[in-house]
């Protein structure tokens, strides 16, 4: 009887077992700025950026999991996340994640829906404070990368060999994410079409290395501004001027719209005893584009009981040098006279700042602590010195052609909760 009873008390344990778990994150944090002229700081251009030199929704976030456990060869998920982003975004790309996983062999797994772009050491995790080990991502590697979300499907395929874990990833699909800190607060949207990437992966002794690669169709719709610049800009080249046209030509093309992107990317990860190391670095090639570059960082972090002591060293560099407005003033004005020579520089101008506008020439050398005060919550304080180069302001909110210096300081918690 008593075997009976403890039996019969298993089965109704198991059945009572949900196969839904629900867990959540949050980062509530504030940034402060000083230097940097006008400009507003920005975690990436997924955001609007601040407001103001002091600003609490650089970092502040806060999301929602939900997981399904279908078995031995069934699970999904759903991530929603709340957090500041660009004017015009649809309240629906807050739900990051909603994808189904089927295993048809142990090794083997296939999802489908909306899931993360899987090129990057926190690609899942990247807006989980708590999984990251300094206050947010380097902006000059990150920040470029608005996309978070990547509709369709991938294959991967894990296995053992030589002592390491390996894991390979295939993915097909498209992509939509909305663009802020910009020089205006436009509505803009970058459009990814015929994605595809591959993803490679081996991990052993405390050392991950991840190769990727991705190449999309992409495109950006035109803005009220931009339309009215390219309007301004065919009536100056239908102006007699000997020589103009060719000049305006080469105006419009640096006014990017559509290309084909490519990305390269390599990281490495070691977690051994106290120290831990992270270095990521990828080459970016959009054509037409002058958001092109190369873009790299190497955080180093020391943990003492409950406290990490890190350093985080990042550089973007554009692959393209600025472009120089061209002299037109002096073409249109012994023609047309000074005050249409005017107008004519203003639009040049207009024209090759919007097209430097993408350019990400920066550095930063960053310093913090984290305090993991319990099992789910970290505290951290976070020293940023980042320089600007001139017309490489494009990380920033409202950035323009000059080159700057800032200083951040931000202080924030980080909190888990669930399974």
């Amino acid at each position: 009887m008593l075997a009976l009873a403890l039996s019969t008390s298993a089965d109704a344990a198991a059945e009572a077992e949900s196969p839904w778990a629900l867990s959540g994150f949050a980062t509530l944090g504030l940034a402060s700025k000083s230097g940097g002229h006008d400009w507003g700081f920005a975690r990436d251009q997924g955001e609007k950026g601040a407001e103001s030199d002091v600003s609490a929704r650089v970092d502040s976030r806060a999301g929602l999991q939900l997981n399904w456990n279908g078995g031995a060869r069934w699970e999904g998920a759903l991530q929603a996340v709340l957090r500041d982003r660009p004017y015009g975004t649809p309240a629906e790309k807050s739900l990051e994640w909603a994808y189904i996983t089927h295993r048809p062999t142990p090794e083997v797994s296939l999802r489908l829906g909306r899931t993360s772009p899987d090129l990057f050491l926190f690609a899942d995790s990247r807006s989980i404070g708590f999984a990251l080990p300094w206050a947010r991502p380097p902006v000059e590697f990150y920040g470029f990368i608005p996309v978070t979300s990547f509709d369709g499907g991938d294959v991967s395929r894990h296995w053992s060999w030589a002592g390491a874990e390996w894991r390979g990833r295939f993915a097909a699909g498209r992509f939509s994410a909305n663009l802020g800190a910009l020089a205006s607060d436009e509505e803009l949207v970058l459009t990814g079409r015929d994605a595809i990437a591959l993803t490679l992966s081996r991990e052993a002794d405390g050392l991950l290395v991840k190769g990727s690669y991705f190449r999309a169709r992409t495109s950006v719709n035109s803005t009220p501004s931009m339309l009215q610049l390219r309007g301004g800009l065919d009536q100056l080249g239908a102006l007699p001027v000997p020589g103009l046209g060719v000049e305006v030509d080469a105006l419009q093309r640096g006014l990017w719209t559509r290309g084909v992107g490519r990305y390269l990317g390599l990281g490495v990860q070691y977690e051994q005893g106290p120290w831990s190391l992270h270095a990521e670095g990828s080459r970016v090639r959009i054509d037409g584009s002058t958001a092109s570059g190369l873009r790299g960082y190497v955080g180093i972090g020391y943990r003492i009981r409950s406290v990490t002591v890190y350093g985080l060293a990042s550089r973007s560099i554009p692959k393209h040098d600025a472009q120089a407005a061209p002299d037109l003033a002096t073409l249109v004005t012994p023609v047309l006279g000074p005050a249409l020579g005017q107008q004519a520089q203003m639009l040049a101008q207009g024209a090759t700042d919007a097209a430097n506008g993408g350019r990400y020439d920066q550095r930063s050398l960053a310093g913090g602590l984290r305090w993991d005060a319990t099992a789910r919550t970290a505290l951290k304080l976070q020293l940023d010195r980042i320089h600007v180069h001139a017309n490489g302001a494009g990380a920033w909110r409202h950035g323009d052609a000059r080159p700057a210096t800032a200083t951040v300081l931000t202080v924030l918690v980080d909190l888990t909760w669930g399974h």
